[in-house]
């Protein structure tokens, strides 16, 4: 299943622009950026609220600069690529590889979650809030940058109840950025462990595809297993056995399917 995933750079102190929606204490170096268009190459279909999009709509024309270095021509094709939906009320019209829709629908994310393809990006704050309220958001990134600005607007508005987070990952960048990667855990049952044993491809491949527990593979089929990088069929059997064992199946298969 595809995870939503809420990625954006944000301030020590928590918020994604400036009090006068300034973002020039971004700290878009070479060894950032290359690390962010290796994650955009991951991702199926950006998720963008109507700020969001127009913020983004920089990188419709961005490779045609021949000033800018080959790492940010590198991000624009990518982001041009990918498509998007953008989630407005006010907006008449979108460009480029986009769509345009008034409403946020969860009826219509979890369909989206549900078809076969890579994960998907959520971009701005106000949608989402929208998504969190919903409980539509399985993955939380932030790229936390080295400044306090003292207001503007925040990464996370109020949304009611806590939401509960697992860290997954951690990294420091050369000029003081720390990404942090968490996955949302509240309201949700503890998922049976994953087999012993597992070759290290495998559990690379797995972990990469954000299944960390047995239920978790019973909503996929095994041919969408086995098309994951490092995943073989002694692997696949493995997991089939292990299901099998808690009387449970992938997919389409013959045991219990889980909830």
């Amino acid at each position: 299943m595809r995870k939503v995933i809420y990625g954006m750079f944000v301030s020590l102190d928590g918020f994604i622009e400036g009090p006068n929606r300034e973002l020039d204490w971004h700290i878009p170096d070479e060894e950032l950026h290359r690390y962010v268009n290796d994650q955009q190459r991951e991702i199926g279909a950006y998720l963008f609220g109507r700020r969001m999009y127009e913020v983004m709509a920089y990188w419709e024309t961005a490779d045609k600069d021949p000033s800018n270095p080959e790492y940010v021509l590198e991000f624009a094709r990518i982001w041009k690529s990918i498509p998007k939906i953008v989630f407005s009320k006010t907006l008449e019209r979108v460009q480029g590889n986009a769509r345009l829709v008034h409403e946020v629908s969860a009826e219509e994310i979890a369909k989206l979650k549900e078809q076969p393809g890579k994960d998907m990006s959520l971009g701005g704050a106000s949608i989402a809030s929208t998504f969190m309220q919903l409980g539509l958001i399985d993955e939380f990134q932030l790229f936390v940058h080295p400044v306090v600005l003292g207001g503007g607007t925040p990464m996370f508005p109020a949304v009611g109840d806590s939401i509960k987070l697992q860290l997954l990952e951690t990294r420091t960048f050369r000029s003081g950025v720390v990404y942090l990667r968490y996955q949302r855990t509240d309201g949700r049952r503890e998922e049976l462990p994953l087999p012993a044993g597992l070759a290290k491809p495998a559990q690379r491949a797995l972990a990469a595809a954000g299944y960390v527990g047995l239920e978790q593979l019973t909503r996929v089929s095994e041919d969408e297993i086995l098309k994951l990088h490092g995943m073989g069929p002694k692997a696949l059997e493995q997991l089939r056995r292990a299901l099998a064992a808690k009387g449970l199946s992938f997919a389409g298969g013959s045991g219990e399917r889980g909830k």
